[in-house]
Order: structure tokens, then C-alpha cells, then sequence
């Protein structure tokens, strides 16, 4: 679906593209939070003062194949959410301005007129030989952007926030297109053709939780009815093809075809996207046991290891990555629930990924496994640990 938006610098941000400005007029950074976390106050200080480059916080290494650098959307929608949190330190609000503006100039890398957020270089994403071209539009890649819109949306209302939100539907409806379902009736993983072959949940749910918060956009009143019908179209098969752990905790494959589970970042995912469509006013709120969601992530924790685990303790498994960390921390602090127990064990496994450099490592350090674990640094990671402490820090967590 091609857009008639019109991309460039003074386009669909220009109300307001310094977000400084917009926090300081709608009361968001300068509020002071709650007295502060150490275990947070090192993390924010070390990623901001050491891990991330300033002028493009989305730049670095990414974690696929043969790529050194990249500029990865995902990364600056993590750096933008952090920045709208209540608290956010100016450094951290003028490092969101610039991750707002590069989202802006990333909305169509490959200049086809299509709106949407993916990867700058090619991807094999299933293992099967389709490899995509670089500029490929991603459904994870543009939830999580529309997600950062929207939050941005709503802190400055008015002209800009409408703005927002027609971008953000610009980029939602090629997933909305009843020619592109999945064999299971869900959006598809990409917008090429060979991706729509997988069932893959973690994507689809996230995207019709934005839907869903599209679906009250004062803007797009003329779609609301058919955002709301989508969103519960894709939930009522989230809701059918859920499996149940012998604890009771409600989990999902990664895709069909296929037997993986979601690893501890995809669980979040399908928890956060869930959560966020009920709390802004799903219909099909009924058909989900809540706290058999939330009660899946103590599934990733397990008395006497030394780490929180990257997949559920029915599985074998090692030690999550940062991006896990990071994801499941910002959606433990955003989104209200009882889980206090995993996010405090969150929080004090996080220090183990931390290097003297002030870098943290995509694997925890110095852990007492068989054989030792590589010690990268992923900077797309890093932008996730910095949401999730971002969001406890605004809890006052």
C-alpha cells in the first residue's frame, strides 16, 4: 500500500521535532522521580555516559550474521520510549530528540512509498533459504516503532499527536491487508511474500495491540470501528492457540509450522502486547487468563542457577541475553502486575552483564557454565536495557 504522507525533516514531526521542548511543555522530563534504584542509577549512567553514541543512538552492532554496523529502527524506538519516561534526565531527552528524528528519516529506507520500519541489510529471518533485501519492512520492527509514536503522540496531543497517528496507521495497514494473512489468519512476519508461509505470534500480537491504540486516536475516528475489529480478529486467535504450562501459566510457540517456545524477550512480547490491547479497551479482554500470562515469566527463573534462564524451566536452557533483560524489565515497570518477585530478580542479575567499560555484555559474564559464553556487546540490546530501567525508574521501582 503505497502512503500519501510526504517524509522529510520538516514533515511529519515538525510541530515538534526537538522532544526537549516537548517534555518541558507537557510536564514529562523535568518531573523528578522517585528516589532512585542504585542497581538502576549505574545502568542509566553506564549507557548513557559510555554505551551509546549520542547523535545516532540506534547506530552500532547489531546481533545478526556478518553485519559490524548498522542503523537498526528497533534500537531508536527503545532510546525514544526511555526518553519519554517520567524522569528522564536531559542527556536522555536530548538523545531521544535524535533517535525521534531518525525514525522519521528511516519511515521508507528503500523508497518505495511504503511506510514502515525494518533492516538495513538483508536477512534470511527463517533459516530457509528467502533471504530478504535490505529495506525489508518488518512487522516486530514497526509495532515497537508505532509503540515509541504513539507514546509520543500522547505526550504533545494536538496537531502533532494527529500527525503521529496517520503515520502510524500509514505503517499499520500493508499488515492489515486480508491478501497478506498467514495460513493461520495472522498478519505476516514481513511485508514480502515469502514470510507469510509462518504463523509467528509474538509479531502479531504486538501489532494489534497497536491497533488496538490506534483504535483511540481522536484522528482516525473514520477507522476506528475497522482498527478495533482487526485487533480482535488476531486476538481471538492468540486466545485459541494458547498452551498451557503444567504450572497453569499460559505460553505460545514462536511459529507454526514449528515446535520452539518463545524464548524470555518473545514471551514478553506476547505478554506486553496482550496487556497493552486490554488496557486500551479490547474487546476480547475475556477470552485471556491474565495472571496465567504473567505468571509464565516465573517460569524463567530457577532456585539454584545462577542467571535468569532464556527459555521457560520446562525447556533446557541457559542464560538470557540483554535484549531479555532489558524487554522483560520495561515490560514488568510499564505495565501494572503482581510479579514483583521475577522483577526484582531481574534487577539483580542485571549487574552480571555489566563490563568495565561501561558497556553491557549480550550474555551475562564470568558465569560458572561448562563452556564460557561469548562477551559481545550488541548496542540494539543496550537500547532495550535502557527502556526497562528507564520504565523502573519512572515506577519509582
Amino acid at each position: 500500500m503505497k502512503s500519501n504522507i510526504t517524509k522529510g525533516r520538516t514533515g511529519w514531526f515538525a510541530p515538534c521535532v526537538v522532544l526537549a521542548l516537548a517534555l518541558t511543555a507537557c510536564g514529562g522530563g523535568n518531573v523528578s522521580p522517585a528516589p532512585l534504584d542504585p542497581r538502576l542509577s549505574t545502568v542509566l549512567d553506564d549507557l548513557l555516559l559510555h554505551a551509546l553514541d549520542p547523535l545516532a543512538p540506534g547506530r552500532g552492532r547489531p546481533d545478526y550474521p556478518d553485519v559490524a554496523q548498522a542503523d537498526i529502527p528497533k534500537a531508536d524506538a527503545m532510546v525514544l520510549k526511555a526518553g519519554l519516561m517520567r524522569g528522564a534526565t536531559p542527556d536522555l531527552v536530548a538523545m531521544a530528540s535524535r533517535s525521534l528524528q531518525r525514525l522519521q528519516d528511516s519511515a521508507d529506507a528503500d523508497g518505495d512509498g511504503v511506510v514502515g520500519w525494518g533492516l538495513p541489510f538483508a536477512w534470511d529471518a527463517f533459516g530457509d533459504g528467502t533471504t530478504n533485501p535490505g529495506g525489508t519492512v518488518y512487522a516486530i520492527s514497526t509495532a515497537i516503532v508505532i509503540d515509541a509514536l504513539l507514546d509520543q503522540g500522547a505526550l504533545q496531543g494536538g496537531a502533532p499527536r494527529d500527525a503521529l497517528a496517520r503515520q502510524s496507521l500509514a505503517a499499520l495497514q500493508p499488515f492489515m491487508d486480508p491478501t497478506r494473512k498467514t495460513p493461520g489468519g495472522l498478519p505476516p512476519y514481513s511485508l514480502t511474500p515469502q514470510d507469510r508461509s509462518w504463523d509467528v505470534f509474538n509479531t502479531a500480537v504486538y501489532l494489534a495491540a497497536m491497533a488496538q491504540r490506534l483504535s483511540l486516536e481522536p484522528a482516525l475516528a473514520a477507522q476506528a470501528a475497522s482498527l478495533r475489529d482487526w485487533a480482535d480478529q488476531v486476538m481471538e486467535v492468540m486466545a485459541q492457540r494458547h498452551l498451557t504450562s503444567a504450572d497453569g501459566a499460559w505460553y505460545w510457540p514462536y511459529l507454526l509450522p514449528g515446535s520452539s517456545v518463545n524464548d524470555l524477550p518473545h514471551a514478553g512480547y506476547m505478554i506486553y502486547g496482550v496487556e497493552t490491547y486490554i488496557r486500551n479497551g479490547g474487546r476480547r479482554e475475556s477470552a485471556f487468563d491474565r495472571p496465567a500470562l504473567w505468571r509464565h515469566l516465573r517460569e524463567f527463573l530457577v532456585d539454584g542457577e545462577a542467571w535468569v534462564r532464556a527459555y521457560p524451566n520446562f525447556l533446557p536452557s541457559g542464560p538470557a541475553r540483554l535484549y531479555d533483560i532489558g524487554f522483560v524489565l520495561l515490560t514488568l515497570c510499564q505495565l501494572p502486575n503482581e510479579e514483583t518477585a521475577v522483577r526484582d530478580a531481574v534487577l539483580n542479575h542485571m549487574p552480571q552483564y555489566r563490563l568495565a567499560s561501561g558497556h553491557y555484555a549480550k550474555y551475562p559474564v564470568g558465569l560458572p557454565v561448562a563452556q564460557p559464553l561469548p562477551v559481545e556487546v550488541i548496542t540494539e540490546y543496550e537500547t532495550y536495557l535502557l527502556a526497562g530501567t528507564a520504565a523502573c525508574r519512572a515506577a519509582g521501582r
